[in-house]
């Protein structure tokens, strides 16, 4: 079975026109030739799971991650675009869905998007962050 990220790389190019995994997304972490404008995907502290059966068995992971957009340089509203459409795309989230073996509950939106400071190459760049419910196998 996969884990959070994998199934988001295979989930978020079907939603958002232009993503390509392992070209302008990346999971974990960016790679040195990564192009100016990339999405990249990492997880981070989550909060306890939900249990049942009188706390002994995991029913809901509440999984975290952070997207981070970076744009081409100088370019803070193309940036801030695809941000957004991101942002709207796993906020609109409803319905059940398997993929790649993980079944996703919901995806809920912690916040507004993050403006970051422009890097040393003079690209802006924005974060967002998003709790995963997602249902335990076992």
């Amino acid at each position: 079975m996969a884990n959070i990220l994998d199934a988001l790389g295979q989930y978020l190019p079907t939603i958002v026109p232009g993503l390509v995994l392992g070209q302008n997304l990346y999971l974990g972490r960016l790679v040195t030739e990564a192009p100016n404008q990339v999405v990249l995907i990492q997880p981070y502290a989550s909060r306890p799971p939900s249990l049942t059966m009188g706390g002994q068995a995991i029913a809901i992971d509440n999984l975290k991650v952070q997207i981070k957009v970076r744009g081409n340089p100088e370019d803070y509203p193309g940036a801030y675009a695809l941000a957004n459409s991101i942002r709207l795309a796993l906020s609109s989230f409803v319905n059940t869905k398997t993929i790649d073996g993980i079944t996703i509950l919901r995806i809920s939106t912690l916040g507004t998007i993050n403006p970051m400071p422009y890097d040393e190459g003079n690209r802006p760049s924005f974060t967002m962050n998003f709790e995963i419910n997602v249902n335990n196998p076992t």
